[in-house]
């Protein structure tokens, strides 16, 4: 009883503080020019006028962007999965994981909370999620993980821009980090705290000069721990970026290096656990770009490198046994080099992109040239991608097209094929060929932008490969064909409420699959603009449901391990006052017990809640 008295007192505490810093600043976030584009506001509300950066001693400026090459266009009827720097913090999502969730078809597999591993998949299938952090291809180094990337280490909050650009073939998770363009010198404060002892803190800063330099810097750390089931860590990240961009040309550099621990992970009834882990990662670049994006041809080169250095206590293999984990805890150091040369041409709603990505990995070279090009119009858009990925032994190609012949009917479709060849880098194993297709239609049943969306996904074959590190007893399986049906209702109803709901089924039961999946969120949003005519407040409630079905984990020993069926329930809830925002989300609301990989429990009832300020000095 006295621990809630006191968890509300603090909550109450962290309340009343964030309101009271907000209104001493009140009459300095009056009547200022609009803020410069980039900073990253708190995701529940555009910015006005009101909420706007001060003037300096002289005019605040706009500068050009660094780079040229913008995310890859996602074909989607509706509204997209792409999420601005606003709207990805006004999810609610911490993970990457909590993202790909909502897209019908996928599924992430959690071990635990923040720290913990986890991974996506469609139909079971692990290697087809690819991400791409500035146009350079993510490669998970940690050889535990296989085809199937751990995405907690994926820093999220480093980001400007999501785009989440489903294919026939998979999925190309496009991540854009964020980019400051203003004079006005940036500075923004995150605090989040809750159960488990959850910890994080984040702050940014964010300065351009009138001569076009820019210079960005950014930290995160969060801490967590569970008693009860282990898998608690710490994480500590850092970014920065130093360059220079006029309008025909940039140059800048790149770096973010984050400091990752893990302490062990128990499972119940039995079964091989994970142990603790400490690790760093390192991503640096130096880009470089001449010509404009969006108004004529342009090039791009991009020199990047990419480390993990492990750094776990060694055990011997009689001694990890005796814990109950695998015996495999050596320590490792792993690099690869990646060169990324883009040529870009944009006209008359075209999009031409031809780039040549070359891997440098343990004294061999990987040569992946791929060609793209998009179409934009009223009626109809397209897109089709061609790929020789000798990195992973694959060659790709795919093509769709949306046509929209009434504003309130659209059909989609979007077929791919990929064939393997030659011998694949380490960490990749031989697919076989297969071919894939994605199929649409939708109406709009409310002249706001309500749809009803239903399709077919298909594949022919697969091999379904989970990540060993979840539990060396895993196997994989080579499936046949495999066809889910899918249904998606989204968007505004009206008067502030709004509907993103999703649902899969498959006909055949598949290992890593649950063959019904069911994702739904309620969204209620308000600025309350009759009392709040400048825009300085708004409101955000949004309660969701998930369920799965149960999914089967093939074994060495023939019989399967069974992750039971599950249906959670979640809330958050956002009250942005001028530049902060208070959140609050509540997740597993009613306290469900349920695993997602066999073994291991996640939590019962989180709560995470805190502030996100920004402001211009």
């Amino acid at each position: 009883m006295l621990h809630r008295l006191v968890r509300r007192a603090i909550r109450a505490s962290v309340c009343a503080a964030a309101l009271c810093c907000m209104a001493s600043a009140a009459d300095a976030q009056v009547g200022r020019p609009p803020r410069p584009t980039g900073g990253g506001g708190q995701g529940t509300v555009p910015p006005t006028a009101e909420d706007s950066a001060p003037k300096p001693q002289h005019a605040d400026s706009i500068q050009a962007r660094m780079g040229r090459d913008g995310p890859t266009p996602s074909l989607e009827i509706g509204q997209s999965y792409t999420y601005d720097r606003d709207r990805l913090f006004a999810s609610g999502a911490i993970t990457l994981g909590d993202l790909l969730d909502r897209i019908p078809a996928f599924t992430t597999f959690r071990t635990g909370w923040l720290a913990a591993p986890q991974a996506t998949a469609i139909g079971g299938d692990f290697s087809r999620v690819r991400i791409f952090i500035d146009g350079i291809e993510r490669d998970d180094l940690e050889p535990r993980n296989g085809v199937a990337p751990d995405l907690s280490t994926v820093p999220i909050w480093t980001l400007e821009k999501i785009t989440l650009a489903r294919s026939a073939d998979g999925l190309r998770v496009d991540l854009r980090t964020w980019e400051y363009n203003g004079t006005a010198p940036y500075t923004r404060i995150d605090a989040l705290t809750g159960d488990l002892n959850t910890n994080l803190y984040r702050a940014f800063y964010g300065k351009r000069f009138y001569n076009g330099a820019g210079l960005q810097v950014a930290l995160q750390q969060y801490g967590v721990t569970d008693n009860r089931n282990g898998g608690g860590g710490q994480d500590f990240t850092g970014m920065l970026r130093y360059g220079i961009a006029h309008s025909a040309w940039s140059l800048d550099a790149t770096a973010i290096r984050s400091n990752d621990t893990r302490t062990t992970t128990s499972r119940f009834n039995g079964g091989i656990g994970l142990p603790g882990y400490r690790a760093a990662r390192t991503l640096g670049y130096l880009r470089a770009a001449v010509g404009r994006e969006g108004t004529g041809p342009f090039l791009q080169l991009v020199a990047s490198t990419e480390i993990l250095k492990e750094n776990s206590s060694h055990m011997s293999s009689g001694v990890a046994q005796g814990y109950g984990f695998a015996a495999d805890t050596v320590d490792s150091l792993a690099s690869v080099a990646q060169y990324v040369a883009t040529a870009g041409f944009d006209a008359g709603g075209g999009r031409l992109r031809l780039i040549e990505r070359y891997r440098r990995r343990l004294g061999k070279g990987y040569n992946s040239p791929s060609a793209t090009f998009d179409l934009s119009r009223n009626f109809l858009s397209a897109s089709a991608t061609a790929e020789r990925d000798e990195y992973a032994g694959l060659t790709r190609i795919e093509g769709g097209a949306r046509l929209t012949p009434l504003p309130f009917i659209a059909v989609l479709g979007y077929v791919g094929q990929r064939t393997p060849f030659g011998t694949p880098a380490l960490g990749f194993l031989q697919q076989p060929a297969s071919k894939t297709a994605r199929l649409e239609a939708g109406i709009r049943l409310l002249p706001r932008g309500l749809w009803l969306v239903g399709g077919v996904v298909t594949r022919d074959t697969a091999l379904l490969v989970p990540s060993q590190l979840w539990d060396t007893a895993f196997v994989g399986k080579a499936v046949g064909r495999q066809t889910g049906s899918t249904a998606r209702l989204q968007g505004p109803i009206g008067n502030g409420f709004s509907l993103d709901v999703s649902g899969t089924h498959w006909q055949q039961i598949a290992p890593y699959t649950p063959q019904s999946e069911a994702h739904g969120d309620i969204r209620f949003y308000t600025e309350w603009l009759s009392r709040f005519p400048d825009g300085n407040f708004s409101f955000l409630f949004q309660p969701g449901v998930d369920y799965r079905s149960a999914a089967a984990f093939p074994q060495t020993n023939g019989l399967d391990r069974i992750a039971a069926s599950s249906r959670t329930v979640s809330l958050l809830v956002e009250l942005r006052i001028l530049r902060g925002v208070l959140s609050y989300q509540r997740r597993n609301l009613a306290g469900a017990i349920y695993n997602e990989v066999p073994g291991y429990l996640l939590p019962r009832p989180v709560n995470v809640y805190g502030v996100r300020w920004y402001f211009f000095n």
